[in-house]
C-alpha cells in the first residue's frame, strides 16, 4: 500500500500498489502480510482501517518496499476510529502510529479479535466513552508501544482492558480520562 496507488491494482508489486489499506485487506488472502509504505492513510465511514481476516499490517516500508525504516500513519481526522478488528480474527500490526482517532469507544483501535501491537504510537485518540486510546474486548499483546496524549469521556483514557492483556516495554503517559484509569482502565487480565 502506498499513498500514489489505486485500489483498482492488484496489490501485489509496488507498481500495483492499493492506494489504502482497507483495499489492500480486501485482495488479501486469509494469513498474508500487507506492507504499508510510510505516509498518512485516512478514511470514510467509521474507522479507517476494518481487520476482517486473520492478517499482518506492517507499516514503515520505503515506497520500493525494499527497507522497513519508518512508521506508516493511520489518522482517523478526529470523526473516526483509526482500527476495528472484527471478531474472531487474529491480527498483527506493526510500525504505525495511529493518531486523531475519535469514536464511542476505542477511538484509536477497538479489537474483538487476537491482537498483537508492536512498534506502535498511539497519539492523539480520544473515545466518548472507554478506551480513548486502545479497547480491547477480547485479547490483545502491545508490545514497545507508546501511548500518550489520549483521552476518554469515560474511563481508561490511555487504555480500557475487558480481555486479556499482556504489556511488554510500553510507555503509557499524559492521557486523561473523565472517570477512572487516566492511563489504563482494567476489568480484566493484565500483565
Amino acid at each position: 500500500v502506498t499513498p500514489s496507488g489505486n485500489d483498482s491494482f492488484n496489490c501485489l508489486s509496488p507498481t500495483t500498489a492499493c492506494a489504502t489499506i482497507n483495499g489492500a485487506i480486501i485482495k488479501a488472502e486469509a494469513g498474508d502480510t500487507v506492507y504499508v509504505s510510510t505516509g498518512t492513510y485516512t478514511g470514510a465511514g467509521e474507522e479507517v482501517v476494518t481487520i476482517d481476516k486473520d492478517i499482518t499490517l506492517s507499516g514503515g516500508w520505503e515506497t520500493d518496499f525494499s527497507t522497513q525504516n519508518s512508521t506508516s500513519t493511520i489518522d482517523g481526522s478526529n470523526e473516526r476510529r483509526g482500527v476495528t478488528i472484527l471478531s474472531g480474527f487474529t491480527a498483527t500490526i506493526e510500525n504505525f502510529i495511529i493518531q486523531n482517532g475519535n469514536s464511542y469507544y476505542g477511538g484509536g483501535i477497538r479489537n474483538f479479535g487476537f491482537a498483537t501491537i508492536n512498534n506502535c504510537i498511539f497519539d492523539g485518540n480520544s473515545a466518548i466513552h472507554g478506551g480513548g486510546g486502545i479497547r480491547n474486548e477480547v485479547s490483545m499483546l502491545l508490545s514497545h508501544c507508546h501511548i500518550s496524549n489520549n483521552n476518554a469521556g469515560g474511563s481508561g483514557g490511555g487504555i480500557f482492558n475487558n480481555g486479556p492483556l499482556t504489556i511488554v516495554n510500553c510507555v503509557v503517559a499524559t492521557n486523561t480520562a473523565e472517570d477512572d484509569g487516566g492511563g489504563i482502565f482494567n476489568y480484566e487480565s493484565l500483565t
